[in-house]
């Protein structure tokens, strides 16, 4: 995701000090304000405050760029390489791009002994300690664990500091979303409590607010104590186009359908905006902000307007190539279609026809975040295809090859879990289609207990306790399917389709 056009209004000192200078705050009625007080010359200032301001909104691209530019000006300002080096890790997006990092690590020294040596205050050394850990030759939870251990370690030595506070409750949301379900609990204190310490202190700070709201996607029953962080974001950073989509975080799982609206529409319009300025291509644009105001439309019974959302991403992609590494543009309208057969139970949106299995499996995997959307279009394919048109073929073939890929897994990989469940879930589909609907419900009963709580985003799979409602209203078990659509609402709260199924189940 890339920022629309901004204006920073930076305020620093006439003259730098020497070795730590004590930059005043850089403060932006665009961006926020941050003051990453550094060792750094006078002339680098604008561009190392604005790329930290862009960096905790996550505008990577211009991060980098800001980065770059304050290299220049002060190629001895080794905390810029550092924080180049994470504009290119986007964790949270199941994205990285390890020789990017890299190579910003190489142009500062060669190894991470001489990079440290270049640092000017023990302060910056810290940091420096703490990015070189991360890009240490390891796997990536052991490298995530080790940058949030660094920067809590570092936060802890410089309590006053800010940007310590913030990055440490970055480094330890990255660790978060890197680590097996069973280690993730330690991390959540340290990235609700550092980021809460700045707000507090701070209520312009952007990273603050984002990574507050990031919570909630850990936490989605933290939604509605964290409505005070989303109603400041967009404004603390309004020419973030990142910043104009992330307060729907904290409204989808409330089920305020008007602010996901509101938020997503500005996104995407900003997001438009600045790929048109750029003469970028058009698989550059925010597709995760369309996604989720189509979302939003849905749930709100805009059909119209969902459908006009199909039309645009069909009419804005027809003929552009796709990178492999962009599986967003590559699936939006897939996704799109899917989900309003899903919603509205019409299966005729899709403008090129019902996908298949074959395109879903061939899609290219460079990312883990391409291999996550490419299980997820082969799923979809399944399930458009059996609620569609009634063919159980491409249900079958998928989950034959999800049990086979997930049964060579190793036990405790993440993935494992997943395809199972996938494949569990289109089991029970295929047992409705065949008739065996008490199978059907059995298999529905158990995976709806266990299934994780991903309320902060829209659903990529049909939530397994609006299916089992479903099923067992078809089976006239009216009071059973009442409790399975309330437990669904418990869960995704103002849901339409678990609305409209409760209240079929109750008269």
């Amino acid at each position: 995701m890339k920022l629309a056009a901004f204006a920073l209004i930076a305020c620093l000192p006439a003259a730098a000090i020497a070795r730590q200078t004590d930059h005043k705050a850089a403060h932006s009625h665009a961006l926020g304000s941050v003051d990453f007080k550094n060792s750094g010359n006078d002339a680098a200032q604008p561009a190392f405050q604005r790329g930290v301001a862009l960096l905790h909104s996550f505008e990577y691209d211009d991060a980098a760029e800001a980065f770059r530019e304050a290299q220049k000006a002060d190629p001895s300002l080794a905390l810029a390489y550092w924080l180049e080096a994470l504009t290119y890790s986007h964790i949270i997006w199941a994205e990285e791009k390890l020789e990017a990092s890299r190579g910003a690590l190489d142009r500062l020294a060669p190894t991470t002994e001489a990079r440290l040596a270049k640092a000017k205050t023990d302060r910056e050394r810290g940091f420096g300690a703490a990015v070189e850990a991360f890009y240490k030759d390891a796997g990536l939870p052991i490298r995530a664990a080790a940058f949030a251990d660094s920067m809590t370690s570092l936060a802890a030595r410089f309590p006053e500091d800010h940007e310590a506070a913030v990055f440490t409750s970055l480094a330890n949301m990255i660790a978060w979303f890197t680590s097996p379900a069973a280690q993730r609990d330690k991390y959540n204190e340290p990235v609700q409590q550092y980021a809460l310490r700045v707000f507090r202190a701070n209520s312009q700070h952007p990273g603050a607010a984002h990574y507050l709201i990031h919570f909630v996607d850990m936490n989605p029953r933290a939604a509605a104590d964290a409505l005070e962080f989303a109603r400041a974001y967009d404004k603390i950073a309004p020419d973030a186009e990142h910043a104009l989509h992330m307060p729907s975080h904290v409204f989808l799982p409330l089920g305020l359908w008007e602010d996901v609206v509101r938020s997503n529409e500005r996104s995407w319009a900003a997001s438009r905006r600045e790929n048109l300025a750029k003469n970028a291509s058009p698989a550059d644009n925010s597709w995760h902000s369309l996604d989720w105001l189509h979302y939003a439309y849905l749930q709100l019974g805009r059909e119209r307007d969902a459908l006009a959302l199909i039309d645009t991403a069909s009419t804005i992609l027809r003929g552009v190539t796709i990178p492999d590494d962009n599986p967003d543009a590559r699936n939006i309208i897939g996704w799109l279609a899917f989900r309003h057969g899903v919603e509205s139970g019409k299966w005729d949106t899709y403008p090129g026809g019902f996908p298949t299995v074959d395109a879903a499996m061939k899609q290219p995997r460079p990312t883990p975040r391409a291999l996550s959307m490419a299980t997820t279009a082969a799923y979809e394919s399944a399930v458009a295809s059996l609620r569609g048109r009634k063919d159980a073929g491409p249900a079958r073939e998928v989950i034959a090859a999800f049990r086979a890929e997930a049964d060579a897994l190793p036990a405790e990989a993440p993935r494992r879990a997943v395809l199972h469940r996938i494949s569990t879930q289109l089991d029970a589909m295929l047992a409705q289609h065949e008739g065996k609907t008490d199978r059907a419900i059995t298999l529905l009963q158990e995976l709806a207990r266990t299934e994780p709580n991903t309320a902060s985003l829209p659903p990529s799979t049909i939530p397994s306790y609006e299916l089992l409602g479903e099923y067992l209203l078809a089976a006239g078990r009216k009071a059973e399917a009442a409790d399975a659509y309330q437990k669904a609402l418990e869960l995704r709260p103002n849901r339409s389709l678990a609305k409209r199924g409760l209240e079929a189940a109750r008269k």
